[in-house]
């Protein structure tokens, strides 16, 4: 047999406990001995608010009072007071936590569920084993007003008060008459606040009175104050034992237990269909979202790849515009050397003509003196003709040679600066200036050279 048809089985005999309770088996009638033991009569009536074996509140009053008791004396030690009380109870007892197993099917929990929260593990009457089945426990709201003159100790308080606070206990069966009767044994606590005026007094025992000695008006007590210390006897009407009432619905009334039974299923299997949503969901948004991944890395591998050859297209263009500007450069510094070599030449030219012109004349005044001077003088000429030409084609020589050097040197750099990119080009600039001065510096060394030869034959 499984743990789920025992449960059920349980279920089926717990279903006769849920009973109407007539109005005596709802009344019980109190009384406390802690105010008995303080000289303080005192009884109390308590009436369930619901009819049946599953209802848990209740509401009670008191009524206690001992004032003004006649003494032959005046007293220390004073304790009177008198007053009413009202009372709202919520009865419970403890409950196995997952008593009944997962009602739902395995995997649903356990019913009833543990508490969860600090504050509800503190209230909640759920227990991993709970202990005293046969107690009832009950807590609750009251209301009182009490009328009192109370001294203890040198300086006594008398006043009313108004208090309103908390109550908490348990009820233990003791004894069943044979009428059904029940008489049981209560212990309880009562604290909170109180709303209270009073006149403070002394006793003076020469005297024998209680003079006034201080007033307080109406105004909330700073302190939390114990109304109510209990260990007492209930006596219920009736033949329904305190231990048949305040029950559980979900364990006495099967329609009850049927529909929270339906209602847990429900839920569970929304939570199963959840859960497999949940899975189903997430493996498709992993696989989206690997597939977003992988199309990201393709599109930012092209994006990459594009910009990539859109930045060597414009480095090459660059070089390419550097390198003409170069060529443009060179092309126009040779030409210009040329010019000013050809101006050199002409203008020698042109010296050395007018240089013959005044020579002719002058052999022809001294021709007879001169003629084995301007032999000899034609002789050095020509053989210093003969130097210049050899030494002009030498030059001229050197400059083709120095020109090719210089157009292979600057095809070797221009490549040279292509693959060094833009560190060539201020390089290169820098060896066709530093080239082209020295062209200039050449030739003007040259034309120089040659004006001062030119001069130095007219002087002779």
């Amino acid at each position: 047999m499984s743990s789920a048809q025992i449960v059920n089985k349980g279920k089926e005999k717990a279903d006769s406990l849920a009973l109407n309770l007539d109005l005596p088996d709802r009344i019980a009638f109190r009384t406390n001995f802690v105010d008995w033991v303080l000289t303080t009569p005192n009884i109390g009536v308590e009436i369930d608010l619901g009819n049946k074996t599953y209802h848990h509140w209740s509401i009670g009053f008191n009524v206690r009072g001992n004032w003004q008791t006649s003494h032959t004396y005046n007293p220390g030690v004073v304790y009177n007071i008198s007053g009413v009380r009202a009372e709202a109870r919520y009865y419970y007892r403890m409950r196995k936590i997952g008593g009944y197993g997962e009602v739902a099917g395995e995997g649903s929990g356990v019913y009833p569920p543990a508490p969860k929260g600090l504050l509800n593990k503190l209230l909640s009457c759920r227990r991993e084993e709970p202990k005293h089945p046969d107690i009832t426990y009950y807590r609750g709201l009251y209301a009182s007003y009490n009328k009192f003159s109370i001294k203890l100790g040198d300086e006594g308080k008398q006043g009313s008060a108004f208090t309103l606070g908390f109550t908490w206990g348990f009820v233990k069966p003791m004894y069943q008459f044979p009428s059904g009767n029940t008489l049981d044994l209560e212990m309880g606590i009562s604290a909170g606040l109180a709303y209270a005026k009073y006149d403070k007094y002394r006793h003076d025992r020469e005297s024998n009175c209680y003079p006034v000695v201080g007033h307080e008006d109406w105004g909330i007590v700073p302190m939390p104050v114990l109304s109510d210390l209990r260990v007492g006897l209930v006596y219920r009407l009736g033949s329904t034992k305190v231990t048949d009432k305040y029950m559980w619905r979900y364990d006495c009334d099967k329609h009850y237990r049927d529909e929270i039974d339906s209602t847990l299923q429900s839920r569970y299997e929304i939570k199963v269909a959840q859960d497999k949503f949940d899975a189903e969901y997430n493996s498709i948004d992993t696989l989206f979202k690997d597939i977003y991944v992988i199309q990201a890395g393709i599109n930012k591998i092209a994006a990459d790849s594009t910009a990539q050859a859109e930045k060597e297209a414009k480095v090459a263009a660059k070089l390419k515009s550097k390198a003409d500007v170069k060529a443009k450069k060179t092309a126009k510094a040779k030409a210009k050397a040329e010019a000013k070599a050809q101006a050199a030449a002409e203008k020698k030219a042109k010296k050395d003509s007018v240089a013959t012109v005044k020579l002719a004349l002058k052999e022809e005044k001294t021709a007879a003196k001169l003629k084995a001077k301007e032999e000899q003088k034609a002789k050095k000429e020509a053989e210093a003709k003969e130097k210049a030409d050899a030494k002009e084609e030498a030059k001229a020589a050197k400059e083709n040679e120095a020109a090719e050097k210089q157009r292979l040197k600057d095809e070797a750099k221009a490549k040279k600066e292509a693959e060094e990119k833009a560190k060539a080009d201020e390089k290169a600039r820098k060896a066709a200036e530093k080239q082209r001065l020295k062209e200039e510096a050449k030739a003007k060394k040259e034309a120089e050279k040659k004006q001062n030869e030119g001069k130095e034959s007219g002087d002779e």
